[in-house]
């Protein structure tokens, strides 16, 4: 488990490499939840790879 946020270095990195993917669907697990940074990381990527709903029910 990490205790701390990732960076928009490492989250842009990590975007760049799910927009490159060819796959149908494609995700990423934050387990940085010590700190309480794996929401705000998983916010920031979504937007950087332009999904406009990260979360949806079911």
């Amino acid at each position: 488990m990490y205790y701390s946020a990732y960076g928009p270095e490492r989250l842009d990195a990590i975007a760049q490499t799910l927009r490159r993917s060819e796959a149908a669907e494609r995700g990423c697990i934050f387990d940085n939840t010590a700190s309480g940074s794996a929401a705000g990381d998983a916010l920031y990527l979504a937007n950087a790879v332009g999904v406009s709903r990260p979360c949806t029910p079911g």
